[in-house]
């Protein structure tokens, strides 16, 4: 019927069999296509700039929806009209789609994440109106809706789950409530209050949660569709966490006692925190501009934003004397060092070294560099003695894993998330009559 270079991600066929809509990958963008079987060359359709995707044609064929990702982060579901080559915006609400499936000429049913929660709506077309129609555990989501447009209202889908624990190693204390049946990630240890604060969407949409002894308390009520790590300020009074929002990440600093946000920024949407200053008075970040990450500083008294050092960031540190910055210079793999007057010395050659490029993946102590490298069999965590450069495998971490924290100078710890199930199921969904 049709061969052609470019990826063919999806398609559809019109329910009247003589033409396809076609989902085509060229180069970096993605685009629709329609083929006509009696011709040989597809017709691109004329759509504004975004990533086009998920082609579906309407149950009389005169329309196709599909779904739109924006330069702004932005999902918009759409409906393109056959006869006229007009483009309808049906909802901008989702934060991200999975499937689409016309259930009659009227409705339109629609799986993704809707306000931190993954479901199954309902959309009246004429209203643009959404109803919940399935509900599921929070650590469960649909994909690929079928049905059978017989007028039963029978539904087929793909039905996952998933569940991430936080795991460690070198500590003696460990909540038992720190992990449940659902995403439990991005977990930090406070040593001096024995202490754990991760995120979890234990309660349907992802949150920030305190674990400690046996107990366990859910701190926001934000409703996320994804937190960052967050950030545990040096006298273990505050928090800082990232709210990736459509176009921007909130930037949110949560005092523990009260459980409330004293303050909100807003940062670039590639930002990811580093380090709370000395004086607590700033937080160190790092930002990702035109694939190329810079060292940066917020100031917590007006949320400025200041840039520090040019293809720079990933681990940052002030020195216990109050003098310069440690950092990371990515542009040549060197653990740097900078002092009062500007000038940088080389600490560690991380690329000789293999480390691996994660967000603080690093821990630098007065005799060693704690550091992670990719392997097989899964991650290890080296240190580096700086003294005698020798270096040693300090642990084999679970295929898998991904490491959250380095931590503990005195008594190293590490903090890790691993995957424990990925199961999915095909399920009926079956209309009741009376």
């Amino acid at each position: 019927m049709f061969s052609r270079g470019e990826e063919i991600t999806s398609f559809d066929i019109s329910p009247l069999e003589q033409e396809a809509v076609l989902d085509v990958i060229e180069g970096k963008s993605q685009r629709l296509a329609l083929l006509y079987f009696d011709k040989p060359e597809p017709l691109y359709m004329e759509l504004s700039d975004g990533m086009h995707r998920m082609p579906k044609y309407s149950l009389d064929g005169r329309s196709v929806f599909f779904v739109t990702s924006t330069s702004s982060s932005y999902t918009v579901l759409n409906q393109y009209h056959l006869s006229d080559g007009v483009v309808e915006q049906l909802n901008s609400d989702f934060h991200s789609i999975l499937s689409v499936e016309p259930m009659s000429t009227n409705q339109l049913w629609i799986s993704g994440k809707r306000d931190g929660r993954f479901a199954i709506w309902s959309m009246a077309l004429d209203s643009k109106e959404l109803e919940q129609v399935i509900d599921n555990h929070s650590s469960e989501y649909q994909s690929q809706l079928s049905s059978a447009n017989d007028g039963t209202f029978n539904l087929v889908y793909k039905n996952w789950h998933r569940n991430i624990n936080v795991e460690q190693y070198g500590l003696t204390d460990y909540p038992q409530m720190l992990n449940s049946d659902a995403i439990d990630i991005n977990a930090i240890y406070s040593p001096e209050t024995k202490s754990f604060f991760s995120v979890s969407n234990r309660s349907g949409s992802f949150e920030i949660w305190q674990h400690k002894a046996n107990e366990s308390q859910q701190m926001t009520r934000l409703k996320a569709n994804s937190l960052g790590q967050p950030l545990l300020s040096q006298d273990n009074t505050q928090l800082a966490f990232l709210n990736k929002r459509d176009a921007f990440s909130e930037l949110t600093i949560l005092d523990i006692e009260s459980q409330q946000p004293l303050i909100s920024y807003q940062l670039p949407v590639n930002t990811h925190l580093l380090e709370w200053s000395n004086r607590a008075g700033s937080i160190y970040v790092s930002v990702l501009e035109q694939k190329q990450y810079t060292l940066a500083v917020v100031d917590l008294s007006d949320g400025k934003l200041t840039k520090l050092v040019v293809n720079a960031g990933g681990f940052v540190k002030e020195p216990t004397d109050g003098n310069g910055l440690i950092y990371v210079d990515m542009s040549n793999g060197q653990l740097m060092r900078t002092n009062a007057l500007s000038e940088t010395k080389r600490i560690v050659d991380l690329l000789s070294l293999n480390v691996a490029s994660i967000p603080r993946g690093l821990m630098l102590t007065e005799q060693w560099l704690y550091y992670v490298v990719f392997a097989d069999e899964g991650p290890r965590v080296m240190r580096y003695e700086l003294s005698s450069s020798e270096v040693s495998l300090y642990v084999q971490l679970p295929k898998g894993s991904v490491v959250t924290q380095l931590g503990g100078e005195d008594k190293p710890f590490v903090i890790f998330d691993r995957l424990i199930e990925d199961e999915s199921k095909i399920i009926l969904l079956e209309s009741e009559y009376d």
